[in-house]
């Protein structure tokens, strides 16, 4: 079974996927709080909301993978 949504096929969604786990350590070391915004993680990773929801179900997903 797949950790993923959509695991990534290609290098571009493999990048995409590294952009929003990096994004989401980087808020979390700087709150040390799980509660992250999908709109600061597109943000802050350059990713669409589509592309984080194609990997991720939740903010809670996202925090589990790390």
């Amino acid at each position: 079974m797949s950790r993923f949504i959509d695991d990534p096929k290609h290098r571009r969604g493999e990048e995409t996927l590294s952009s929003i786990l990096e994004a989401a350590e980087a808020v979390y070391s700087e709150r040390r709080t799980t509660d992250i915004p999908i709109s600061e993680l597109c943000e802050r990773s350059g990713a669409s909301r589509s592309s984080v929801y194609a990997r991720f179900t939740n903010a809670d997903a996202i925090i589990h993978e790390l």
